[in-house]
């Protein structure tokens, strides 16, 4: 029993060093989405927006496909974990709104573009979709 107990403390004593040295790690702070990332994948979601909108026909690169898909994604999964404790009402958006207001928010101004994606999505939809007041 004592070899057990001993066994685990070395083990958990041995990640806190590994657990600390991760927010130093390159590989790990760039694994990260931030907004500077993000701003450029939304611009094809929105261009494909645009163009099925307009009923052109959607043409457009692999790689434009597979932003749109990772933009769409990422503030579609964000959305989905917001309610009203957020203080927000996401009953009538949709993913083409929430889409253009998370491209419209992270336009002005961008020197906060260094921040997580997640964090500046929630942020954008703090600000477009408020709960009303007499909803509170």
């Amino acid at each position: 029993m004592k070899h057990v107990l001993l066994l685990t403390l070395g083990v958990m004593l041995s990640s806190v060093p590994l657990t600390s040295q991760q927010s130093n790690n390159p590989w790990y702070v760039d694994f990260t989405t931030s907004g500077t990332q993000l701003i450029v994948v939304c611009k094809s979601a929105v261009s494909q927006l645009d163009a099925h909108l307009s009923n052109d026909v959607e043409t457009g690169t692999h790689q434009e496909a597979y932003n749109t898909g990772y933009c769409t994604g990422l503030i579609a999964g964000t959305a989905s974990s917001m309610n009203s404790n957020d203080g927000v009402d996401l009953s009538h958006a949709s993913l083409d709104q929430l889409v253009r207001v998370v491209q419209k928010y992270l336009g002005d101004p961008p020197e906060k573009l260094d921040r997580p994606a997640s964090w500046l999505i929630q942020q954008a939809i703090k600000g477009a979709f408020p709960i009303a007041s007499s909803q509170r």
